[in-house]
């Protein structure tokens, strides 16, 4: 997945051929105090070089600043691309936390009538608008230390230092570049746990029923081109054309096919498919095959993307921190769907074992629940008390999934416990009633 950066990546994306030129462009971004006491590089002074830049604490501070805030920064965004599904990142976030997105949905059509438009002329009709709030969720941060001694040993020779530089952008690129792949892998979890996609069952996919698999996705790319409501969260009159659609495949599966064949299903000569079909190595749930999604369905932004170090003169090395806040989220208002091995047994209804529970303080109580049907495919979900002065809670699971909730009376009242399935949202309540233990009463 994530690659290493190399000392060429460095130079390529700080616009330089070699390692005194890029220590010449930092010099030349740092204060005239700086740079009254570290020489100009060229190819024979390097050692010189060093010596200014490690005689002295404030000018070592400036070079490790500039070098993390700013050469930093350019590097790792140059380098940024490798994760896969960094092509549907939207930009940099707006002011604010939350993005509101708004669909206006579709007018309905109304049958020619004489007599009635004598009343109705001046009635309003207002549109079907729909809308999604969608909130910054990843507020992260990497840190890495550079040891002095490690600066003293770069300064032997211009290409230690070029390693130098791209080992210190290698400790935190990797993580970074890994982790948004994942949070956005987990989007397409999330999604298909909620049982938000258009699900179509492919069964498993290799070498020799693989035509099924692409004739699938032919038909389901062909109908997704004309306005319909069945292909999309919010049952929104949407349409994707070929141009904005693509498709996520994991390693093996994309193994087992022709890319040929699988461009053939999106009229797209090869060339052009590739940059449609993203290889992934792997779904984070093994039922999926593969999700075709419209250009616009997930929303990534980068709200914070910052790169910042400090000294430490006890312990004699920095340390350097990467920031990185963003939205992560998905719009219900596009098309997408899984292709998946195994349909999903959606939740029809939840019930908790009671209705009420009777509790004193200071006591705990676990009451199951049962998922209607029983082979459900998804037992999740959450569960919150509406007056945790009274009682608070807390889910109880099995082989991942939920088999109950434990309640604990904290005080003397009434508290209705919610419990709300992740598929389907279907919904069971338990009124606990809290009273004091008379052997403790005075």
């Amino acid at each position: 997945m994530a690659t290493q950066i190399t000392t060429q990546d460095v130079y390529n994306a700080t616009g330089v051929e070699d390692g005194a030129s890029l220590m010449k462009a930092i010099r030349n971004s740092s204060s005239q105090l700086f740079q009254a006491h570290v020489p100009l590089p060229n190819a024979d002074n390097v050692q010189q070089v060093g010596q200014g830049l490690t005689r002295l604490d404030f000018v070592q501070n400036e070079f490790i600043a500039t070098l993390v805030d700013r050469i930093g920064k350019v590097v790792i965004k140059y380098k940024s691309f490798n994760n896969p599904l960094s092509m549907f990142k939207r930009g940099d976030f707006p002011l604010g936390r939350t993005i509101e997105e708004i669909w206006v949905d579709i007018a309905e059509e109304h049958t020619f009538d004489p007599d009635a438009s004598v009343t109705n002329v001046f009635r309003q009709e207002k549109p079907d608008v729909l809308a999604r709030f969608h909130e910054i969720n990843r507020e992260g941060y990497y840190k890495q230390t550079i040891q002095e001694a490690w600066l003293e040993k770069a300064f032997t020779s211009w290409d230690k230092f070029s390693e130098f530089v791209a080992g210190v952008m290698n400790a935190i690129y990797a993580a970074d570049e890994i982790g948004e792949f994942e949070y956005m892998k987990l989007l397409i979890t999330n999604y298909y746990n909620k049982e938000l996609f258009k699900e179509i069952v492919v069964g498993e996919i290799n070498a020799t029923n693989v035509k099924p698999f692409v004739q699938t996705v032919k038909g389901t790319s062909n109908m997704i081109e004309f306005p319909s409501r069945e292909y999309n969260a919010a049952g929104v009159m949407q349409s994707t054309q070929k141009g904005s659609q693509y498709v996520i495949i994991d390693a093996l599966t994309d193994a087992a096919m022709d890319t040929e064949v699988l461009a053939s299903a999106f009229n797209m000569d090869k060339v052009t498919f590739l940059g449609h079909k993203i290889v992934i190595d792997k779904f984070h749930d093994p039922n999926i095959v593969a999700v075709m999604v419209d250009a616009e369905w997930f929303m990534v932004y980068d709200k914070l993307y910052k790169m910042t170090s400090l000294y430490n003169p006890e312990g004699l090395y920095w340390n350097y921190w990467l920031h990185h806040h963003q939205l992560l989220s998905t719009s219900q208002f596009s098309n997408a769907i899984a292709f998946v091995r195994e349909g999903s047994v959606p939740v029809e209804s939840v019930e908790f074992a009671a209705t009420t529970s009777d509790l004193v303080v200071g006591a705990e109580a676990t009451t199951n629940i049962t998922f209607n049907p029983t082979t459900a495919s998804n037992q999740n979900g959450g569960v919150y008390s509406t007056n945790e002065s009274v009682a608070t809670v807390e889910l109880v699971t099995q082989d991942g999934s939920v088999t109950g909730v434990k309640v604990t009376a904290v005080g003397v009242g009434q508290a209705l416990v919610v419990f709300k399935s992740t598929s389907g949202g279907k919904e069971t309540t338990l009124l606990v009633t809290v009273t004091t233990d008379p052997e403790t009463t005075v």
